[in-house]
């Protein structure tokens, strides 16, 4: 028997400090996937291995876990049973522990667009391609770690699939989002010159995050630095927008 974690759950795994994602990841048994089936001895497995890597769920949460039959669905107290019709590759999924399965980062992000708005989704996915993690709680605070994964990944997996949930949020949203910011702050000030103007942006899509520039042999003697990198380049016109008013 096996169990999925999903959805709310997976989200505050990944967001945790210590992420799962770093593991390799590889293919997982496709019977061990789509035969999976919550029930309370695994329900209790898996919530033991949340508080022993520090993932925090408020205390109304429930975990949330994913089945692909309907039969195998179980509904109790403090478990949220999501049923999918739809199949996904084996390799979307990661193994935690013997019998205890995760939705991997891109499917994570899918599942993310059936529950956030839009603005909180766009923010979310600049999370995700960034250099650091909010975590679960209410405080201002962030961890830095590397992004775990990219715009490109994610485009590449919603553009795979058709007909699922959340789906063209998700493809709408992901417009929106650029590679490398390394705070929450950057990513609100990024956002601000990518969301379309209906959502309060200024709809500026030729943006490229974190670029970086190489310091020429004519003005080496001027820095010992050797590059630099711009928060909010565009390309066309050769403009950086600085966050914090220095190239870093």
């Amino acid at each position: 028997m096996s169990i999925v974690l999903s959805h709310t759950t997976a989200k505050a795994v990944y967001q945790a400090a210590h992420s799962v994602s770093a593991k390799g990841i590889e293919s997982c048994n496709p019977t061990a996937i789509y035969e999976s089936c919550p029930t309370v001895t695994l329900l209790d497995a898996a919530a033991e291995w949340l508080t022993k890597h520090d993932v925090s769920l408020d205390a109304n949460d429930c975990l949330e876990v994913m089945v692909f039959h309907r039969r195998n669905a179980r509904y109790a107290m403090n478990c949220q049973c999501h049923v999918s019709s739809k199949r996904f590759s084996n390799s979307r999924f990661i193994e935690l522990k013997d019998g205890i399965f995760i939705v991997g980062v891109e499917l994570c992000a899918l599942q993310a667009a059936t529950y956030l708005s839009f603005r909180e989704l766009v923010e979310y996915y600049f999370e995700l391609c960034g250099a650091y993690s909010l975590g679960t709680d209410s405080s201002t605070s962030y961890t830095e770690r590397f992004a775990l994964t990219s715009t490109e990944r994610l485009k590449q997996f919603f553009n795979s699939i058709t007909r699922c949930d959340g789906l063209a949020l998700a493809r709408k949203a992901i417009q929106c989002v650029r590679d490398g910011c390394r705070s929450p702050m950057e990513t609100a000030f990024v956002m601000m010159l990518t969301l379309p103007k209906s959502e309060g942006g200024l709809g500026i899509k030729g943006i490229e995050t974190d670029y970086e520039v190489q310091v020429t042999t004519a003005a080496k003697n001027l820095t010992r630095r050797k590059k630099f990198f711009m928060d909010a380049y565009l390309k066309k016109s050769r403009t950086d927008i600085e966050y914090n008013g220095f190239l870093s």
